[in-house]
């Protein structure tokens, strides 16, 4: 079993369940060499990016967040330090990841949850971005959040970053309380985010390469 009880689905692939269904997460390199699965997987990617700024209610534009929609997976490829994982609902028998994107618009529909690792641009150490960390609010409540983050920050340790950061907002009470039982501890500002109730967590992940 893998922490939090969730079970191997596949090599490296992890489920759990949501109600009734099984969720598993796939990172956008399970599917290398299948284009049609990647394509599906970024339409994925960009729709849940847009509901996440919609439940933001925040005007992203000073990330330049529509150039990132436009440019998926960008700054989060694998080449350039980054990583994309999805939840994806799977009701059926699903013999592999690449199953679960044969088509974008069931992709879409089972598609429930992401997150995001970059690079921190212009640091001088190894350090992680998580970005983007959003769960549907159908599929809340049975700790799927915290296994999107646990999995993203399993995917900087493998790229060797010493530590991850992230910028958030007070109001998100929930996320806030996840970070802070995750081990996150709260930093002063370290980006250009202008937001009035901006806040700001870093996680030290020299225990977990030691591992």
């Amino acid at each position: 079993r893998l922490r939090g009880g969730a079970l191997r689905w596949m090599p490296e692939q992890t489920t759990g369940c949501c109600g009734s269904e099984a969720v598993a997460l796939v990172r956008l390199r399970d599917l290398d060499g299948d284009k049609n699965a990647q394509a599906a997987f970024l339409a994925c990617a960009c729709a849940l990016f847009r509901e996440y700024q919609d439940v933001l209610d925040i005007d992203l534009s000073f990330q330049s967040f529509s150039a990132e929609l436009s440019s998926l997976p960008g700054k989060y490829a694998e080449a350039t330090g980054g990583s994309l994982v999805l939840a994806m609902r799977s009701t059926g028998a699903v013999g592999s990841c690449v199953d679960l994107f044969r088509s974008v618009p069931v992709a879409l529909e089972s598609a429930c949850g992401c997150v995001a690792l970059r690079q921190l641009p212009d640091s001088r150490e190894p350090i992680g971005e998580v970005k983007r960390l959003f769960v549907r609010p159908d599929a809340r409540g049975c700790s799927l959040g915290k296994r999107l983050l646990m999995v993203i920050e399993d995917e900087a340790v493998r790229m060797g970053y010493k530590k991850v950061v992230l910028d958030t907002v007070r109001r998100l009470g929930a996320a806030n309380h996840l970070y802070f039982s995750c081990g996150y501890k709260e930093i002063a500002k370290y980006n250009d985010n202008a937001i009035e109730d901006a806040m700001f967590w870093e996680k030290n992940l020299v225990s977990r390469n030691a591992r």
